[in-house]
Formats: C-alpha cells, structure tokens, sequence
C-alpha cells in the first residue's frame, strides 16, 4: 500500500552510533535495514512499542522524522511480516538520506515502560 496519507510524519529510530554513521554517510541504513532490503519506519502510534521491543537496552536513542510526501512511490504501509504487531508499517524502498530528515530528537532512558501488552493495544486502536 503507497498511502502516504496514512501518516503525517513518519520515524526512525536509531542508536547514536548509527545516526554518527548517517550524518558522515549521508544516508540512513542499519544492518536490519540492509538485512531487510528496505528501511524500517514508524508511524507515532507504532512508536511506543517499536522502543519498547527493539531499543529497551539503549541509554539513549535517536528519533528522527521525516515527510512522507519527500519518500514519494518509495514508502509503502505494508503489514510486518512474521510478527504479531498490528497495522501498516511505512517501509521506504530507497536511499534514506539525512537531507530529508526534518526534526531530530534524542531520547534518555525512561524510568518507567507501560507493559508490552497495553502498547500492542494503543497500536491497534490507532490502525486504520
């Protein structure tokens, strides 16, 4: 599905080695990414469990946001493959360079995590 209207903003998050890496490359890809043959993304709602299952051991994270209109016919929503998350996840086909980045957070540690069953539940409330 190419509907970019299925999300505002759309986001990466990356460890701070590999944001280091992306803005002396230019470009935006991890070894899940190159393994994966296309670039992970987040919608907003996904957020709070793509942190919580593939970023809970990080002290600090990086989240950057980007225009879905910018990635054009390369963004797909497509379903997550072999996982039980719920929804469309925005998967870029294409080189993800830093220029299209428009905002860029980093993210401490939380004391506190909501239990990965109510962040499955926020997930499907939120998809379309």
């Amino acid at each position: 599905m190419t509907n970019t209207r299925l999300a505002e903003t759309v986001y990466k998050v990356l460890t701070a080695e590999d944001w280091q890496a992306a803005q002396a490359s230019g470009r935006i890809h991890t070894e899940v990414d190159r393994a994966d043959g296309f670039v992970h993304l987040s919608t907003a709602a996904q957020l709070p469990l793509t942190l919580a299952r593939y970023f809970s051991h990080a002290e600090q994270v990086m989240l950057i946001a980007v225009d879905p209109k910018v990635l054009a016919e390369k963004l797909r929503f497509e379903t997550a493959a072999g996982s039980d998350r719920a929804g469309y996840f925005p998967h870029y086909y294409g080189v993800l360079s830093v220029e299209y980045v428009n905002q860029v957070w980093t993210l401490e540690r939380s004391a506190f995590a909501l239990p990965e069953h109510l962040l499955h539940e926020i997930e499907r409330i939120a998809s379309p």
